[in-house]
């Protein structure tokens, strides 16, 4: 399925991905395994975000419908994790005066399961688009 939307959670760990089969994907950012997938929408799903606490998905359809979708509590757990481990990277950085280790690699590596999730090419799309995204951010 070729890919419509993207959005990153607001920890930087997952990527939430609407395609042109009216599903959307979450994909681990770092592994690149699709933890989820979901339908609902009878139409093109055509706006998605996290909220800002990470614990559901809004989603939006050509159809007029938003819906809510809760994510599980490994998922919002992991995102809480991750959230601690920036910020304390984050204050190791101010602490030392000299640049930080090159980011790791992980989140580029290939995975069967988002391959059964989504297609190889919209997988690396989603995956693209995430890491540039969180350069941003």
């Amino acid at each position: 399925a070729e890919l419509f939307k993207v959005d990153v959670s607001p920890a930087g760990v997952l990527v939430a991905a609407a395609s042109f089969d009216k599903r959307v994907h979450v994909l681990d950012l770092y592994s690149g395994k699709c933890v989820a997938s979901v339908a609902g929408h009878a139409e093109l799903v055509t706006a998605l975000r996290f909220t800002q606490d990470g614990k559901r998905l809004l989603t939006a359809g050509g159809d007029g419908c938003v819906f809510v979708w809760k994510l599980g509590a490994h998922l919002t757990e992991a995102m809480a994790d991750r959230a601690r481990e920036l910020a304390d990277k984050r204050a190791q950085r101010k602490r030392k005066s000299r640049p930080s280790a090159p980011a790791s690699n992980e989140g580029k590596r290939k995975s069967s399961e988002a391959r059964a999730c989504l297609g190889e090419e919209e997988r690396k799309v989603a995956l693209r688009a995430a890491a540039s995204a969180s350069e941003g951010g």
